[in-house]
């Protein structure tokens, strides 16, 4: 996400010219929508970008009020983006085909309750809202029953299925590992420029995404969150990220969802490869962690007796 509003702005301040395209990237944000990447409209300016990120990642907007004085950050997590889970149809579909016991009878009722709930899901970002781009066009739509006849119904749901194709295939680990090693290569490229030293604002990896919290902050000669912390915009940082992304661009890393997506394999290629494993992300022993995790806490989130989810 911070490294898709990076993206946003490098082309808002013209620092990307028009060939240079993250076109899996803009697929991603395309698929998911403003809302997963921005706390409203995208922001336009480098106080502005700075913000946006700031919120992103859980910042409250009290921190950022003009009264705002210097003490304890005060945090949201409502703020922060979620993506938002795709091919919903399809979903509902394959666990009504997977044999799960008692279901009951596959009528045109509960067809037409799956279109109509699934129309309703593809109003909504990934915190359950209706999305802001959307708003007003939802506003003047009811979602009405499906009236069809029950062979118009299959076909409907076959046509929700096939459109939800794109949405399902593209590939998501790919996406995070390219724009992981996007920040990789920007964090190196400002250690050589700044020394050492500058490894202290991403003292683990899994804060690398703060080096996107370290170009917006210098652009906008943001020292911090109160309006006491502003100095001299600095333009290093983003001038810097420009060029990496440029660089990473024209080697060909932009494009690496598609072209996978793209490549035809024949059956000849796959005679002699082995599967060892019918589960080679761990998914199942993952999810079973995570049952017994929440059965000792007494539940996740809002609703239980625990924090957040592990898994965010």
């Amino acid at each position: 996400v911070c490294t898709t509003q990076l993206y946003h702005a490098l082309r808002q301040e013209k620092l990307l010219l028009d060939h240079f395209v993250w076109e899996d990237l803009e697929t991603f944000w395309k698929m998911q929508g403003d809302s997963a990447v921005f706390v409203g409209d995208p922001p336009t300016n480098r106080e502005d970008y700075f913000k946006n990120y700031c919120l992103c990642i859980g910042v409250s907007a009290s921190n950022l009020a003009p009264t705002k004085r210097k003490g304890k950050v005060n945090v949201n997590t409502a703020n922060r983006r979620n993506m938002k889970f795709k091919g919903w149809v399809s979903l509902v579909i394959n666990r009504r085909l997977a044999p799960t016991g008692e279901r009951p009878p596959f009528s045109s009722d509960l067809i037409e309750g799956i279109l109509i709930e699934g129309r309703r899901h593809e109003t909504l970002d990934g915190k359950g809202h209706v999305r802001p781009e959307i708003r007003e066009k939802a506003k003047n739509e009811t979602i009405d029953s499906v009236t069809l006849s029950p062979a118009a119904l299959i076909r409907k749901l076959a046509l929700n299925i096939h459109a939800e194709i794109p949405d399902i295939v593209f590939n998501y680990f790919t996406m995070h590992n390219s724009a992981w090693t996007f920040l990789m290569e920007l964090k190196e490229e400002f250690t050589r420029l700044l020394g050492v030293a500058f490894l202290q604002y991403i003292p683990t990896e899994d804060k690398l995404p703060y080096v996107v919290g370290y170009v917006f902050s210098t652009a906008a000669g943001r020292r911090g969150l109160t309006s006491d912390d502003k100095g001299e915009a600095v333009d290093a940082g983003i001038d810097a990220a420009a060029k990496v992304m440029r660089k990473f661009l024209e080697d060909g890393h932009g494009r690496v969802v598609k072209e996978q997506a793209e490549t035809e394999v024949e059956p000849e290629e796959l005679k002699d490869a082995e599967f060892g494993d019918l589960d080679p992300w761990r998914l199942d022993r993952l999810m079973t962690k995570i049952k017994k995790e929440r059965q000792t806490r007494g539940g996740f989130g809002r609703g239980g007796a625990g924090e957040d989810c592990p898994m965010q």
